[in-house]
């Protein structure tokens, strides 16, 4: 049994969507270039890394929050521009401005298709059990535990965890709400909280604060200290919630080496010797740890 020192009764836990439920299959570099293959570019899977870094924080910087704070018409578009920056006929030594002006929108449109469906991305083992027994914690034992997505993404993950059947589980409609009439176990649960439609991002405490929000009713107030977050991120997430005042679980599962993510950001260090250990006490090496965390947050309590 996993020890964890939770401080309140956990009535809601919120989940990271990247490398915590789903992870790509391969590199997203990996695939840019393999599928630029496909399309007769001849690039390096190195160049394709570098180019797609660069071209990834230059469109978050002049567009950010996937442009819609400067009229971007959709998510999709502002990939596709991502991805035609990406394949800039300057940065490959092989591709030509004609090939590139020949397939690059084929090319951006496969890509964007491809990274909204489960074909760019696998399941972690451990996330159907996990949602299952959660999904269940609640009725079994009378009480009102809850589960929501919460994560820095624009609406195409929705369709990605969507096409892994996990609606059965968690809500992944942006407009529902957790208290229409429904008898499957995914209506009962909050609508997801994603960067994009709240314009802050973690690990702005005020995208925490959303989620819990978000969450709540006028019934049912939820405090922060109330919440559980899981992620797989050491600023954005587990530093993020626990600042916004939420308790924090920090996923490392054994076989990450490093995180998919383009970039993080880092907004001061935390390597004293009490975060250090305020860390480790509450880190988990699996999604399947939060069942026990739960159920050890109400007997702590209420017995």
């Amino acid at each position: 049994m996993v020890r964890f020192p939770t401080s309140a009764p956990i009535r809601l836990v919120l989940l990271d969507a990247f490398d915590t439920l789903v992870t790509p299959r391969s590199a997203p570099h990996l695939q840019y270039a393999a599928v630029a293959r496909e399309h007769g570019l001849q690039v390096s899977d190195d160049d394709v890394k570098t180019a797609f870094k660069q071209a990834f924080r230059s469109t978050s910087e002049q567009h950010p929050n996937y442009g819609l704070q400067t009229n971007i018409a959709s998510p999709d578009e502002w990939w596709k521009q991502v991805i035609q920056r990406t394949f800039a006929p300057h940065l490959h030594s092989q591709v030509t401005a004609e090939q590139y002006d020949r397939c690059i929108e084929s090319l951006s449109s496969r890509l964007v298709t491809r990274f909204g469906t489960n074909e760019a991305y696998h399941l972690f083992p451990d996330v159907v059990p996990t949602l299952q027994q959660l999904s269940h914690f609640g009725a079994s034992n009378n009480l009102p535990i809850t589960m929501a997505l919460a994560t820095n993404s624009d609406p195409r993950i929705l369709s990605v965890l969507k096409s892994f059947n996990l609606d059965r589980f968690l809500q992944l409609d942006v407009h529902a709400t957790a208290t229409a009439p429904s008898t499957t176990a995914a209506a009962l649960q909050p609508p997801p909280t994603l960067s994009y439609f709240e314009k802050c991002a973690k690990p702005d405490p005020r995208f925490f604060h959303a989620a819990v929000r978000r969450a709540s009713s006028p019934s049912a107030q939820l405090e922060p200290a109330n919440v559980l977050y899981v992620g797989d991120q050491l600023h954005e997430d587990f530093w993020g919630a626990a600042d916004a005042g939420l308790q924090a679980a920090w996923l490392q599962r054994p076989a990450t080496l490093h995180s998919n993510q383009p970039y993080q950001q880092v907004l001061k260090d935390r390597s004293s010797q009490q975060e250090l250990q305020y860390a480790r006490q509450r880190t988990i090496p699996s999604l399947s740890s939060l069942v026990d965390i739960v159920t050890q947050s109400h007997t702590r309590f209420f017995e």
